[in-house]
């Protein structure tokens, strides 16, 4: 098997894992591929071990076809050969092709001038400036010498040329905090106090009888100030000496800050060190699809925000599949229902509610609630970034960067918020 075969086997092989992982997590149902975030970078590596094999492979080509013509020359009667391409040839320079002309020999031999002197001009025919250049190329080497030359490896591989940038790894854009109204604290623990009984007496009053007793019942409520960190390893001379590394490092920390946040947001668990996410507070209300339509099972939420929360609903949060089952539906007639979807803008509101769609949000379930009256994200001092050492680092040319933030979520009232289930049941 030649190189080029070799290399085209080992590309064709590489292709079809790639292929067969992307049919191994394709939805049955929707015909797209879906993968997890590792199962996407799995994908990443492999797609990028694809480039190199195609680089060399189309390499090796070249070097075939560049052979391929060098041959198809017959170069041997150029040189002072037989004419014969099928015999050995003797390839000459210009210097040993005037050398061997009969003029220079005339010359020599002259005697009336002792060789010296004289002028004396060579025509040499049927030789072009390409062939001179082939001839100090390869002058005093053999056939097998040539032709190793030309096919051993890959040649001379070219220097690569870096444009500036980096490709960023796809990631999620964190959305969810958008719906919340945000303040700073000073802090370590917001205290605030919810009115949790009311007893409202108010009526007529007969003359002369007591009038009817209304009361309230208060209760305080503290949510702790917690930390959302990670940190990073790296070398000295790494951040000396690769372009822009710092600023990916603070980029990346910033967002991987923000998407553990909107997490947290979602699906804490209220214990310490975790908020307490929407999903899981107890007393938010549900409303499961059962056999409504998804568009029913929209309003009916938004009347239990409002009649039973006695709240507005001021946003909701669909997973992105979900809410693309929304945008997607069409009436009798084909139409889309939210309109036109060559039209410049898109309001993506369903009742009058804003809606964000976002895959961190899991499929089959939504949230609606009014998040601007009874809702509140704290915030501890911003975001740091701390750089330092631990252990053996400095002995090692190490550090450590650390991207950290400390927040608090407050949801002041449950009843407010109501959770949508089913949806992928619709």
């Amino acid at each position: 098997m030649s190189l080029t075969q070799e290399l085209k086997a080992q590309y064709d092989q590489k292709k079809g894992e790639l292929n067969e992982f992307v049919v191994q997590h394709t939805d049955p149902e929707s015909g797209k591929p879906k993968f997890s975030v590792a199962e996407l970078k799995m994908f990443n590596d492999r797609n990028d071990e694809l480039a190199p094999l195609f680089d060399a492979w189309s390499a090796a080509v070249k070097n075939e076809q560049r052979e391929a013509e060098m041959k198809s020359v017959d170069r041997s009667g150029l040189f002072g050969g037989s004419g014969d391409g099928a015999q050995a040839r003797e390839i000459k320079s210009l210097g040993d092709l005037v050398l061997g002309s009969e003029e220079y020999n005339a010359h020599k031999s002259d005697t009336s001038s002792g060789g010296q002197g004289n002028k004396f001009a060579v025509e040499i025919k049927g030789v072009t400036l390409n062939d001179l250049r082939y001839a100090n190329q390869f002058v005093g080497m053999t056939d097998s010498e040539i032709k190793a030359t030309i096919t051993s490896g890959l040649g001379v591989v070219p220097y690569p040329q870096q444009r500036p940038g980096v490709v960023e790894f796809a990631t999620r854009r964190p959305v969810v905090a958008d719906l919340i109204p945000q303040s700073n604290t000073d802090s370590p623990m917001i205290l605030y106090v919810e009115e949790t009984a009311v007893t409202r007496a108010a009526g007529p009053v007969a003359e002369g009888a007591i009038k009817p007793q209304s009361d309230f019942t208060m209760t305080r409520r503290t949510v702790n100030v917690e930390v959302i960190a990670h940190r990073f390893k790296l070398t000295n001379q790494a951040l000396e000496d690769i372009p822009g590394l710092r600023d990916r490092l603070n980029q990346n920390g910033t967002l991987g800050l923000a998407l553990a946040e909107e997490a947290q947001i979602l699906s804490g668990t209220g214990v310490t060190p975790e908020l307490q996410g929407f999903l899981t507070k107890t007393g938010v209300q549900t409303q499961a699809i059962g056999l409504d339509d998804r568009f029913t099972a929209f309003r009916k939420a938004m009347t239990n925000v409002e009649s039973i929360g006695f709240a507005n609903t001021t946003g909701g949060v669909f997973n992105a599949f979900d809410w693309q089952e929304y945008l997607t539906t069409k009436d009798a007639n084909g139409r889309f229902i939210f309109g036109d979807p060559g039209a410049q803008t898109q309001e993506t509101r369903l009742w009058g509610v804003p809606v964000i769609g976002t895959v961190a949000m899991a499929q089959g379930t939504a949230l609606l609630g009014d998040f601007q009256m009874y809702s509140r994200l704290w915030r501890k001092g911003g975001v740091r970034v701390i750089n330092g050492w631990s252990g053996d680092d400095i002995d090692r040319n190490l550090q450590t960067i650390v991207i950290e933030e400390r927040v608090a979520l407050e949801i002041d009232r449950a009843t407010a918020f109501c959770k949508i289930t089913g949806l992928t049941l619709s």
